[in-house]
């Protein structure tokens, strides 16, 4: 075993575990709540498509999944920064960064793991933001507008009003026998 400043190597990487296992329970638990407040209003109005528009459950949740990319650009961040603050919080209750000083470990190679994690998490939202929110956001309007059409196009009467589409009223003169 190679000893860096008269500690163990092999310590060192349990410690970076042990600080990374802090930090993860507060950063599920903290994106688990934020995701869930963020999704609220948009489970009201899918679930109100689901029941007045007559919309299939298996698109429901077609369309929440595609929903989850946007959010998370934003709920990702916030969970990264409840997971650090919680867990330095339960460390510096615990008297346990005193101890890590009083073995002779710097502030510096304690927050070592901390800005690996929270560089993680930047990764991670970027990736989100940049390329997944755009890709989601996309199919959301897409597998949305298809199943509304889709939905108007079975209830198209002639001479009847249709609101099949939110905000949107469309009359029909007449229909041709061959459907169009």
């Amino acid at each position: 075993m190679r000893e860096e400043y008269g500690i163990n190597l092999l310590v060192l990487k349990s410690l970076d575990r042990y600080l990374l296992k802090e930090l993860l329970s507060p950063f599920f638990l903290g994106l688990l709540v934020y995701t869930s407040v963020l999704l609220m209003n948009q489970i009201l109005l899918l679930g109100e498509m689901f029941i007045s528009r007559g919309i299939p459950l298996p698109i429901i949740l077609q369309l929440m999944i595609e929903l989850l990319p946007s959010v998370l650009a934003f709920t990702l961040p916030m969970a990264v920064l409840m997971g650090i603050l919680a867990g330095l919080s339960r460390l510096s209750t615990d008297s346990e960064i005193i101890a890590f000083k009083t073995l002779g470990i710097s502030y510096s190679r304690l927050f070592r793991p901390l800005i690996v994690f929270a560089g993680g998490g930047w990764l991670l939202t970027s990736l989100f933001t940049l390329y997944l929110a755009p890709w989601g956001n996309y199919q959301w309007v897409k597998t949305l507008s298809s199943s509304l059409l889709t939905r108007a196009q079975i209830q198209m009467k002639p001479r009847e009003f249709n609101e099949a589409i939110p905000s949107l009223v469309l009359y029909i003169q007449d229909i041709s026998p061959e459907g169009e």
